[in-house]
């Protein structure tokens, strides 16, 4: 849904996506983990982890010192965080509505791009899980850790833009984070959409359009067929 008026808006001519919490529900695949690694974990201890861990973005050692003290003493390890970020992508699945959502912006006609936060083994690992590489040229796949620069940083945007060919202004890039995705991308002179996964119907005004699910991406009038004068 649009925050302002949709023809104030330049034709779309690409989508770029965060991947954590955007192509994939990351508090679900991590509540598949813990049930893996401990398999009586109550739902209770669970969701401490999930708000401890604060969507990815906590301080990871503390983090995992503290699960330490629930595992069973064989598989508390010095390199707990490593297995962490190891297994992380086993349990991952993508989106229900990420693939039908990108078949269709691909038959469109849009470029499609990522521009994700984190460390380069980590999120490609986590991208080839989800199993939505085959919508995304390589070169407009774009991790920070490659970059040196991390969103909300605009030059960071500004790479998605050079590789993806378009005006800043004709890419939508679509994600779940404030600060990151939506302040930093409007900032940075892009069109924004906010995925309110864990917030719906809350409102910002750097998010040029709000959607409580990926399938409501193709609802935006501005995501116009190549030959309808974009």
């Amino acid at each position: 849904m649009p925050a302002s008026c949709f023809s104030s808006f330049p034709p779309i001519r690409a989508v770029a996506f965060d991947l954590d919490e955007t192509l994939y529900d990351r508090d679900a695949a991590v509540r598949r983990l813990l049930a893996a690694w401990i398999p009586d974990i109550t739902p209770e201890l669970a969701a401490e982890f999930l708000e401890r861990d604060g969507r990815g973005y906590s301080d990871r050692r503390a983090l995992v010192g503290w699960l330490a003290e629930w595992l069973p003493p064989e598989q508390r390890s010095p390199d707990l965080e490593a297995r962490f970020r190891g297994e992380l992508p086993l349990f991952l699945q993508a989106d229900p509505a990420a693939r039908p959502v990108l078949e269709s912006l691909t038959a469109q006609g849009c470029v499609m791009g990522i521009l994700t936060n984190g460390r380069t083994d980590y999120q490609r690992a986590k991208l080839a899980a989800s199993g939505l590489l085959p919508w995304f040229d390589p070169d407009k796949v774009l991790v920070t850790g490659e970059l040196g620069w991390h969103k909300p940083d605009a030059r960071a945007f500004g790479a998605l833009a050079t590789a993806c060919g378009c005006g800043r202004e004709e890419i939508l890039y679509v994600g779940d984070h404030l600060q990151n995705d939506i302040i930093g991308g409007k900032a940075a002179g892009l069109q924004t959409c906010w995925l309110r996964r864990r917030d719906p119907g809350a409102e910002h005004p750097d998010a040029d359009y709000h959607i409580d699910c990926l399938s409501e991406i193709l609802t935006i009038p501005a995501l116009l067929p190549i030959g309808d004068g974009r």
